[in-house]
């Protein structure tokens, strides 16, 4: 079960996602969560969620889950989006129309772990258009051992006791089969024997980064 934020007081932390696109489609934009360029730029940074106005209206979690912006930790500034929950609970940022079709984001976001008994905090995007369901896993950090998936960890230090702050980010290639239905950021965290687990997240940010998709409509010899 999902719970909007807007009718809730959350525990979770997070700053600083990042996306970057490239390519020349159609853009569409969300008051909370957009670009300012309908169009983006190489090397362009959409939009950076620090959390310094409070502002989780966009956010929802599920029933295990409990977020709200917190002063106790922050990469940046002087908050960040603290979150606590059991095992596989998950917090979503409505991201419908912050993409465009045909480009490719790079999406980041500095993350810190409170709790000892998180193993992995990993950040996905989930999509749903006319060919179905997807999910897409952009990064992940796994704590105290190096990850078997050394393409999506992309954290600054593999094996840091929970106690800083680390980077995680990943590329996405906004790809649709018909209409968009819809589409989110997703943060997991993963550990624990039903305990409580706790973490922040700041800086979640959108760039734009260099193209990445040819196009073959014109054929060639």
């Amino acid at each position: 079960m999902r719970i909007n934020l807007k009718a809730k007081t959350f525990i979770f932390g997070l700053s600083g996602l990042l996306i970057s696109a490239c390519s020349d489609q159609n853009k569409t934009e969300i008051p909370s969560f957009s670009a300012e360029n309908k169009q983006p730029e190489s090397g362009l940074t959409i939009q950076t969620l620090d959390f310094e106005s409070n502002d989780l209206s966009a956010w929802q979690f599920e029933s295990t889950s409990n977020l709200n912006v917190s002063t106790e930790a922050y990469k940046t500034g002087n908050t960040s989006l603290k979150v606590s929950g059991l095992n596989e609970s998950a917090v979503m940022l409505d991201t419908s129309n912050s993409f465009t079709n045909g480009y490719e984001y790079t999406i980041s976001a500095w993350v810190k772990a409170s709790s000892t008994e998180i193993d992995e905090i990993n950040l996905a995007l989930n999509l749903i258009d006319e060919a179905g369901p997807r999910e897409k896993l952009i990064a992940q950090h796994v704590f105290d051992q190096v990850s078997a998936k050394p393409l999506t960890l992309t954290a600054v230090n593999s094996q840091n006791s929970g106690n800083e702050w680390v980077l995680i980010q990943g590329h996405y290639q906004h790809l649709l089969f018909g209409q968009l239905k819809s589409s989110e950021i997703v943060f997991k965290v993963l550990g624990g024997d039903g305990q409580n687990l706790e973490y922040f997240i700041d800086d979640l940010s959108f760039t734009a980064g260099k193209v990445s998709i040819s196009d073959d409509s014109s054929g060639g010899d």
